[in-house]
């Protein structure tokens, strides 16, 4: 499976989201794909997750069956080992048993971490039993952009210096989620065409 080319639309999505023209998600992502092959011909696939601020964008290159056939998998907590927010992870699938035990070794030894590098943690959750997380492609990303728009709205209004405390704020009031206030505030600013006149007037 080419699983790099089954994610590079996405990456290229992604990259142009965070407008940061040092930012080359694709490259990254292919000396990444290079790195796990060699070390681990059986590899399979990986899922990466960013987090910030509460919000998740995942990336997934492995097909749908992919979590719940594989053989092995090693997860790695990326907020342990980058700037990335709490809640960021890697996790790599392969069809061999025991396939990441020596990676594995060598990152926690790399970086001194112990338990947060977890092996085969994807054969005990029940969440992977139906493929979970699903095929190829990107989640979160467009619910990101409605959140970080509605951030802007309420930072150009001027009145808010907490905007994302005010849309939390405001989806514990309505008892929704932050993205529904989000999308709401930026309905609300768009502007809606005036009903056509009666008929005969």
């Amino acid at each position: 499976m080419d699983f790099l080319h089954d994610v590079t639309d996405q990456f290229d999505v992604l990259t142009d989201a965070l407008e940061d023209p040092g930012t080359d998600l694709q490259t990254v992502l292919a000396v990444l794909v290079d790195d796990l092959r060699a070390a681990i011909p059986s590899a399979l696939g990986l899922t990466v997750t960013i987090t910030e601020a509460g919000d998740a964008v995942t990336l997934t290159s492995a097909a749908p069956d992919v979590p719940a056939t594989a053989a092995a998998s090693l997860r790695i907590p990326l907020d342990e080992v980058s700037a990335a927010g709490p809640g960021s992870a890697v996790t790599f699938y392969a069809a061999r048993p025991g396939a990441f035990v020596d990676l594995a070794a060598d990152i926690r030894d790399a970086y001194g971490l112990n338990s947060q590098v977890v092996i085969d943690w994807h054969l005990d959750d029940p969440a992977f039993s139906t493929g979970s997380p699903g095929g190829p492609g990107m989640t979160g990303l467009t619910e990101l952009v409605v959140i970080n728009r509605a951030l802007g709205v309420l930072l150009g209004q001027g009145r808010h210096s907490n905007p994302r405390g005010v849309l939390q704020w405001r989806a514990d009031q309505a008892g929704t989620t932050l993205v529904a206030v989000a999308q709401q505030l930026l309905d609300e600013l768009t502007p809606h065409p005036e009903a056509p006149p009666p008929v005969g007037h």
